[in-house]
């Protein structure tokens, strides 16, 4: 809302899988983190925004912004990155074995999902109150001291289930969106993403995030050169939980006026 306030047309992208949008086919490729580019550069193409773009983005959002802001550099004019400054990285010698694990998995995961006789359903919480506390149980597994509020936890499950015929709810995202990818970026490649931006980019990191590697961040400062690099308070949702989302809000309204 802070930064609808400031005049800004904003435009929150579901990608495939994701919240209220549809998912790919049976067929479709497997998990790659880069082929998101090309719904974000389908998307802009058909809003006619074709330069001056200001991309925000949050974890994964913030690898896809990083990747797009670099590989069409002449269409982004600001980059602003929260809890994240790229994918996730493998060394290259891992490559074979990732491979087989996604392929393992997929053939094991398409009966679960699309064979007619063994075709699993999908959990049925209760109420949508049990999917938030779901919600909030699974950032306390992640890495790091993380948390996510209820408040939080609500607006994203609100976004990701849908009322069950039998009452309860369910999560509607893509489920194969939790398999592991058939190939992940290498730090030579990720170092070269980093290197590619050529617009003002912010970084805000929260204190008690996902651990961002020390060798990892000083990579990023040399390679990224980020006009601002900020560790503010709250966990990786800091954007979205209430007691921190004004401060992150007013850091992003801050540099985007003194740019």
């Amino acid at each position: 809302p802070q930064l609808h306030k400031q005049g800004n047309e904003i435009l929150a992208l579901d990608l495939p899988g994701h919240g209220k949008s549809g998912h790919k086919s049976q067929d479709a490729p497997g998990v790659v983190l880069a082929e998101s580019l090309y719904y974000v550069a389908e998307v802009l193409q058909q809003m006619g925004w074709n330069s001056e773009v200001i991309l925000i983005g949050h974890s994964m959002g913030a690898s896809i912004a990083l990747m797009y802001a670099a590989s069409f550099p002449d269409q982004v004019k600001t980059l602003i990155l929260l809890e994240g400054a790229g994918p996730v990285c493998s060394d290259a010698a891992e490559t074979p074995k990732h491979i087989r694990a996604h392929i393992e998995r997929r053939m094991v995961g398409n009966i679960s999902l699309y064979h007619p006789e063994k075709k699993k359903s999908p959990r049925v919480y209760p109420s949508f109150e049990k999917a938030v506390e779901t919600r909030q149980a699974t950032a306390k597994r992640a890495p790091g001291n993380q948390y996510l509020s209820k408040e939080a936890a609500s607006v994203l499950v609100l976004r990701a289930t849908e009322k069950n015929v039998d009452g309860g709810v369910r999560f509607i995202h893509d489920p194969r969106l939790l398999w592991p990818s058939i190939i992940y970026t290498t730090d030579a490649q990720l170092d070269s993403f980093q290197q590619s931006v050529q617009c003002p980019t912010a970084l805000f990191l929260a204190k008690e995030g996902w651990p961002f590697d020390q060798k990892r961040l000083d990579s990023t400062k040399q390679r990224l050169q980020p006009k601002q690099l900020i560790v503010l308070p709250g966990s990786h949702h800091f954007h979205a939980d209430p007691t921190t989302a004004d401060a992150v809000a007013e850091h992003i309204i801050q540099f985007l006026s003194g740019i």
